[in-house]
């Protein structure tokens, strides 16, 4: 899925020395996680190296995607080069020339690297001939805008799957736009000529019927013809949750962290919400934890991302995050959490999962409540069908942080956030607030 980044684009000097590029997902070196984010930073992006004033090179990347704190870097030879600046009036460019001149016909090891708060992420090199072109700026012919369609389709949000090819640029840019002039450009975004790309539209009204418009230009500049793609959003649902723990078998592998004697297994509870856009919020909540733990959720064959401990003051032992895909309700998916730390690793068994299903697994649709349900939901402790029963609720320590009898056929309470033991009558259960 594409990240919309709203911008104008700026393409560069055109001249026959101009070689230009696409960085996808799989031209990544390392991967790293900005500060204070849930996915590793890693955008498609195009650029361009283009030869000027008698042998400099001016560099240009026009990105899918920026973040808190980006410095983006040119390597050559396997040593830094030089900082790519901030283009005027652009969020997504930044841009340089080199201070030495190379010789036409040279061939450096390029490669790019992104600093920003927290690490860095950086690409593979590849080879790069000084005054090479692959002649996509000489280019005069429009792209071809293959297909348009609309899916995913919920009450406020829509995936919009944009197919393009085009003659030589292997990076296109799509407008989306509510009206014909592209007057009102609703976003922007990057696809690889050939590939599908899939982009998420957001905050739409739900029961609304809508008409949009998209283009794609090339990297010359060249624009194609317009496409319509018309879709009505659905009635809105609600958020759901769903509260599972990892049972001790629940262990695919685990390693032992530096400088301890016991292996990395701890007790987990963990909340997954599918939002009204479809997404999925992770809460996870462990009774240990360990020096350089980090906490990544596996989806499918999907990249992973990772979850962030809150800033409250008890949150040591809690982990939280989104995931920026949606999916349609009644997916199943395989999801999976991998616990990285200082010496090692541990990483659960794969459980399969049902966009939009509540606590016991069962479907929105077909949802039947047990006898006495227990579970968390939106920082409360909910208890169901057990009117008149005695509630005892302990903390990890197993301090008892609350008794009372239960007042209600579906009672409320509000605790801190935390993993909780709730004993009610004859049932005992881990919930995760």
């Amino acid at each position: 899925m594409f990240v919309f980044v709203c911008a104008s684009f700026l393409y560069g000097v055109v001249n026959a020395q101009t070689y230009e590029g696409f960085i996808g997902a799989e031209d990544w070196e390392t991967v790293g996680t900005p500060q204070g984010s849930e996915e590793g930073y890693a955008p498609d992006f195009s650029y361009q190296i283009s030869v000027v004033d008698e042998g400099k090179l001016q560099v240009t990347v026009d990105l899918s995607a920026t973040c808190v704190g980006l410095v983006p870097q040119l390597f050559v030879n396997g040593g830094r080069l030089m900082d790519l600046n901030p283009v005027a009036g652009s969020a997504s460019q930044f841009a340089n020339t080199t201070p030495d001149a190379y010789e036409i016909g040279e061939t450096l090891s390029v490669s790019f690297y992104f600093a920003y708060a927290g690490g860095f992420s950086d690409t593979n090199s590849f080879d790069y001939v000084v005054g090479s072109t692959n002649g996509a700026l000489d280019d005069s012919e429009a792209p071809v805008l293959n297909s348009v369609s609309a899916g995913n389709i919920t009450g406020y949000s829509a995936d919009i799957t944009v197919n393009a090819t085009d003659n030589q640029s292997t990076s296109l840019t799509v407008e989306i736009a509510s009206d014909e002039a592209f007057e009102s450009v609703l976003a922007t975004s990057r696809v690889a000529s050939g590939e599908d790309g899939v982009c998420t539209l957001d905050n739409l009204s739900p029961l609304t019927d809508y008409t949009l418009y998209v283009r794609v230009s090339d990297l010359a500049g060249n624009v194609s013809e317009v496409k319509t793609v018309t879709f009505s959003t659905l009635e809105p649902a609600d958020a759901v949750t769903f509260v599972g723990s990892i049972a001790a078998d629940g262990w695919a592998s685990t390693g032992t962290p530096e400088g301890e004697a016991e292996v990395f297994a701890p007790a987990v509870s963990y909340e997954i919400v599918t939002t009204r856009e479809n997404r999925l919020q992770f809460r996870l909540s462990l009774d240990r934890v360990c020096p350089g733990l980090g906490v990544e959720v596996w989806i499918d064959d999907e990249p992973f991302f990772k979850l962030q401990q809150p800033q409250a003051e008890n949150a040591v032992n809690l982990f939280e995050g989104e995931n920026s895909q949606s999916y349609p309700r009644g997916t199943k998916l395989n999801i999976r959490f991998r616990f990285p730390f200082t010496g090692g690793v541990s990483e659960t068994k794969p459980f399969e999962f049902e966009v939009g299903s509540k606590s016991g697994g069962s479907s929105v649709e077909n949802f039947v409540a047990d006898a006495v349900r227990v579970y968390g939901a939106n920082g409360e402790l909910r208890v169901c069908g057990a009117s008149g029963s005695q509630c005892c609720v302990y903390d990890l320590s197993g301090r008892l942080v609350m008794n009372c009898l239960v007042d209600g056929q579906e009672a409320v309470y509000s605790l801190n956030k935390g993993l909780y033991v709730v004993v009610v009558g004859g049932s005992v259960s881990k919930v995760v607030l």
